[in-house]
C-alpha cells in the first residue's frame, strides 16, 4: 500500500527534531514538501529531507501538492489558520500542543469532526514516556486503589530559547499573543492529558494562579499554580521556569497506597510494601522526545479510520484547552475557582 503524503507545515524545532525522525521511519507516511514563512529554512529542508519541495506561502503549498495529510508544527495561535485551510481541502491533520487557543474555535473543529471521517490528532506525545506508560499500567492495576490526590510538579531553571518561529527568528514562547501563555501553556497542557488519563473521572472545577517570580519583564508568567477538582479527587500542580534544577515529581495518593513518580524511578507503596521501577531517561531530561513520537504517528494513523480513537483524543485535547483557559480566567478573577463548561467534550450544545 502506499504511503499517504504529506507536508510539514512550520519546520522549527521540534518539527526537525521530534516529528521529521518519527515520520521518516513510519511504514505509512511520507513527507514530500515543507511549508515555513523563513526563507532561511529552505537549507534546512534541503539537508533534511532531499526530495522534499520547499514553500514560504501556504497557499503555494495547497495548490500545488497533492496532500493527504498536513503536520501542524507552527507556533500555537497560527494553528487555526493552518487547520481552516486542511479542513476546507479533506485533508488529515496531525497538530502539536496546544491544538488551539480558545473554545470558539475549539467548536469549529468538533462540528467538522462531527460530520467529516477525516481525523484531526492532536500530538500528546508525554503519554508514551516509558515512566508513564507504566504508572498508567501499574494504576490501572489497582495497585494504590482509588485515586484521590495529585500533586504534580515540573521544574525548570528558565523558559526554552530554542524555539523561533517567522522572518524574524522570534522565540514564540515568550510572546503570548502568538504561545497563548508562559509556563502554563508550555507544560500544563501536558500535564493536563496525561493527569485527565488517570484520575479516572471528569475534572469540574479549576483555579490558577500566574506569577512572574523571576522574569520579571517577560510578557508571559514564568510561574503557575493550578487546582482541579474531578468527580472523585482533586488534584495540585506546579509549573515554573525558575527552579534551581530541571526536576519532575509527581504524587499520586489513594485508598490502598501512595505511587511517587521522582523522574527517572518511580515507588509504589502500598499495604504489600514498595516497590521501585528505574528508567534509562529521567522525564526532565531534553525537551523534544523523539524516542515519543513514533507512537504519536503510530496512533495518527489509526485515527484515521478509528472513529472513536479519534474523538477520544479530541476530548483530551479539548479538556487540555478548558482546563489552561479556566486557569488562565481564575487567575485574573483573583484565584477563584470555577466550574468547567464540558458542553463539547460531553457532546452538549
Amino acid at each position: 500500500m502506499p504511503k499517504l503524503k504529506g507536508a510539514i507545515v512550520g519546520f522549527g524545532f521540534i518539527a526537525v527534531e521530534g516529528h521529521l525522525p518519527a515520520l521518516m521511519q513510519s511504514e505509512d507516511l511520507e513527507i514530500v514538501a515543507v511549508f515555513d514563512q523563513n526563507p532561511e529554512r529552505k537549507a534546512a529542508v534541503a539537508g533534511k529531507l532531499p526530495h522534499g519541495r520547499f514553500y514560504n506561502s501556504a497557499d503555494a503549498l495547497f495548490a500545488n501538492e497533492k496532500l493527504d495529510f498536513v503536520d501542524i508544527a507552527t507556533s500555537p495561535a497560527s494553528h487555526i489558520e493552518y487547520l481552516r485551510a486542511a479542513m476546507k481541502r479533506g485533508l488529515h491533520v496531525l497538530c502539536e500542543k496546544p491544538l488551539v487557543l480558545s473554545a470558539d474555535h475549539l467548536k469549529e473543529i468538533a462540528d467538522y469532526l462531527a460530520s467529516s471521517s477525516k481525523t484531526v490528532y492532536t500530538s500528546h506525545n508525554w503519554k508514551f514516556a516509558p515512566i508513564f506508560l507504566k504508572t498508567s499500567e501499574l494504576l490501572r492495576s489497582n495497585c494504590i486503589g482509588e485515586i484521590k490526590r495529585i500533586r504534580y510538579e515540573v521544574l525548570r531553571t528558565g523558559p526554552s530559547a530554542a524555539v523561533t518561529t517567522g522572518k524574524n527568528n522570534v522565540n514564540w514562547r515568550l510572546q503570548p499573543e502568538l504561545s497563548g501563555g508562559g509556563v502554563l501553556v508550555d507544560h500544563g497542557w501536558h500535564a493536563f492529558y496525561v493527569l485527565c488519563g488517570w484520575a479516572g473521572s471528569q475534572p469540574r472545577r479549576v483555579s490558577g494562579s500566574l506569577e512572574n517570580r523571576k522574569f520579571k519583564d517577560l510578557a508571559v508568567e514564568d510561574t503557575a499554580t493550578v487546582k482541579i477538582d474531578f468527580d472523585t479527587s482533586a488534584a495540585e500542580l506546579f509549573f515554573t521556569w525558575t527552579a534551581d534544577e530541571r526536576k519532575n515529581a509527581i504524587t499520586i495518593a489513594g485508598t490502598r497506597g501512595e505511587l511517587k513518580i521522582l523522574d527517572d524511578v518511580i515507588l509504589c507503596a502500598n499495604d504489600e510494601g514498595e516497590k521501585k521501577y528505574s528508567f534509562d531517561e529521567a522525564l526532565s531530561k531534553g525537551s523534544h522526545h523523539p524516542e515519543w513520537y513514533p507512537f504519536v504517528m503510530r496512533d495518527f494513523v489509526r485515527s484515521m479510520t478509528d472513529r472513536e480513537f479519534r474523538d477520544a483524543n479530541f476530548r483530551e485535547a479539548a479538556l487540555s484547552l478548558l482546563l489552561t483557559a479556566g486557569a488562565q480566567r481564575s487567575h485574573w478573577d483573583g484565584g477563584r475557582s470555577a466550574p468547567l463548561d464540558l458542553n463539547i467534550v460531553e457532546g452538549g450544545d
